[in-house]
């Protein structure tokens, strides 16, 4: 019991806690700007933030290590990628879906954490992760019928997808977890989820309307700093002590807090 008052375990619960309330202005801003756009924006905040962060930190260090090592710009780069697909499917998907929705189907990766860390660690899947699974694929049945049959719409396909890839971004963060330094990891992460999203934006002809950015600004400041910045540095300490699937089930509860907030 003593193990869950770890303070890289409340970093990851106080993680969960920032991307369930995100869940909301990540809806309300669409009513303002596209998709894609939008991840462009909140990926390029905590770029700004954390790399003003680094450059301080490194002209009051006495020992001038490298800015960055090989190793962060490679494993940055990647989770960057998936962080880009993951964002990119879920940003898409809340457009056509409500807050709880999208916040209960998103925390169905735990499904696929167990299979993405056997894949990648070659760890065994015990009897009891199968009988999460199933679980977890019960409330998804019950969340997505009604008296009328099924009732799943293209928004909620999206989420889904980007569910598969949160569960490879929490296995791939496991598996690198001693590859780098936090702050240099989460620069480089949402660096590259920056450049991706914003070519994205272009190749499908969003509209980059000042005025309307400006509308959402509120929205992107949280998604950016808080949600961006804050919660995927603390998401990275917390699992450099945390095994993968442990992660996962504290940060599922990202679901819980982004459905009640949603509801209210």
């Amino acid at each position: 019991m003593i193990s869950y008052f770890r303070t890289p375990t409340l970093a990851l619960w106080l993680c969960a806690m920032i991307w369930g309330v995100g869940f909301v202005p990540q809806k309300m801003a669409m009513a303002y700007i596209d998709p894609l756009l939008f991840n462009a924006l909140r990926s390029a905040l905590p770029v700004g933030a954390l790399g003003l962060l680094i450059c301080v930190r490194r002209s009051l260090s006495t020992s001038k290590s490298r800015l960055f090592t090989p190793s962060e710009l490679r494993v940055g780069a990647g989770l960057g990628i998936w962080l880009w697909l993951a964002l990119g499917a879920q940003q898409v998907g809340i457009v056509h879906t409500f807050v709880y929705r999208a916040s209960l189907i998103t925390g169905i990766y735990i499904i696929f954490v167990p299979f993405v860390t056997f894949l990648l660690f070659s760890m065994p899947i015990a009897s009891w992760q199968l009988s999460v699974v199933g679980l977890a694929c019960l409330g998804l049945f019950l969340l997505i019928t009604n008296s009328q049959g099924l009732d799943i719409g293209v928004g909620d396909l999206w989420i889904l997808l980007g569910a598969v890839f949160w569960a490879i971004h929490v296995g791939v963060v496991a598996r690198n977890k001693n590859q780098g330094r936090v702050l240099q990891l989460s620069f480089m992460q949402m660096a590259i989820c920056a450049v991706l999203s914003a070519v994205s934006s272009m190749l499908l002809h969003e509209s980059w309307c000042m005025s309307d950015i400006i509308a959402a600004q509120w929205f992107l400041l949280y998604a950016g700093l808080i949600s961006g910045c804050v919660a995927f540095s603390l998401q990275i300490y917390g699992q450099r002590a945390v095994t993968p699937l442990m992660a996962a089930i504290i940060l599922i509860f990202e679901a819980v807090f982004g459905a009640c907030l949603g509801w209210w």
